[in-house]
């Protein structure tokens, strides 16, 4: 395992336990990326930081949004790849890196009160 690799495995560490918590919005993904990139461009934060979003899917997050009401509404396509793909193409849309209100969230369901979620689009 490379040293990059293991950054992400301590981030994603980290996530979990935040996601005790509270949800992970992926702009926190973006700042913790970038601190461990230093001065990488903005194609490797990018790039990093969807990979660190694989990783955190396949420890059972989930991406989606937050609804109106509170709680957490899980995008009703949680296949990783289309999960990736859906969050570079609205990444690629904002044209800048994600704000705390954009793409999504995500959640890992046995965590804060994922259990009234519903599922969107």
């Amino acid at each position: 395992m490379n040293a990059a690799d293991m950054r992400l495995d301590h981030i994603a560490d980290s996530l979990v336990s935040e996601s005790e918590h509270d949800y992970v919005g992926v702009w926190q993904l973006v700042r913790r990326v970038s601190k461990v990139c230093d001065q990488s461009s903005e194609e490797a934060i990018r790039g990093m930081t969807l990979e660190l979003v694989r990783r955190l899917l396949r420890r059972g997050f989930v991406a989606g949004r937050l609804a109106h009401e509170g709680g957490f509404e899980p995008w009703s396509n949680q296949n990783p790849d289309a999960v990736l793909e859906r969050i570079d193409a609205e990444w690629s849309a904002l044209g800048h890196r994600p704000g705390i209100d954009d793409i999504c969230w995500l959640n890992l369901p046995t965590s804060a009160g994922c259990s009234q979620a519903t599922s969107i689009r």
